[in-house]
């Protein structure tokens, strides 16, 4: 938001249930949201034409995220710790990531054993544009504001993950999805 982003943090339904179920209440809620912002929300003329919709997801929410941006007109898409070595093929089929054809970002940490989704070739079957960003001594909830989540005690050593996710966020934003409404930040992004 401070980078000129209009940001909706949904409640997502369902959350704990299989990100791979075919009928997941999430998927509906999402676009729900996304309608909603696009022709009913007070604000709208402020929002970005559609596709340029970016979606960020963390842990089951990134699976949810590429699902979503599989299905509907998404622009770029992040995956914080997104736990993609847990995806059930049985149940949902191939894993939505490997057939996105849009800009990626993937951020996890090195010690985060949830994280273990880039196994047999799986990153080099990945579409481009892709990035991915590794912190050593990250770990899965340190995205979160310390006291937010119940798993506060499994955070890993540097408490500038969180700030330093949203900067390499913004920055992947900007390369993509670069706001209409504060046109210089594409040229501070770094190459």
């Amino acid at each position: 938001a401070r980078a000129g982003y209009v940001v909706a943090a949904l409640d997502v339904p369902s959350i704990g249930a299989d990100p791979a179920t075919p009928s997941h209440p999430a998927l509906p809620a999402m676009a729900g949201t996304l309608s909603w912002m696009r022709q009913t929300w007070e604000y709208r003329e402020v929002l970005m034409p559609p596709p340029a919709t970016g979606i960020i997801g963390h842990s089951y929410g990134a699976l949810l995220s590429g699902r979503f941006a599989l299905q509907n007109s998404v622009s770029a898409y992040v995956s914080l710790s997104g736990v993609w070595g847990s995806w059930d093929t049985q149940a949902g089929g191939p894993r939505p990531i490997e057939a996105l054809n849009i800009p990626m970002l993937f951020i996890h940490g090195g010690s985060d054993y949830l994280t273990t989704m880039f196994g047999h070739g799986q990153w080099e079957r990945l579409r481009t544009p892709k990035h991915r960003i590794i912190f050593d001594n990250g770990m899965h909830w340190d995205y979160l504001r310390e006291g937010t989540t119940p798993c506060d005690p499994d955070r890993g050593t540097c408490n500038l993950v969180d700030e330093a996710t949203a900067d390499f966020v913004t920055m992947f934003m900007a390369k993509y999805l670069p706001p209409d409404l504060v046109p210089h930040l594409p040229v501070q992004e770094p190459q």
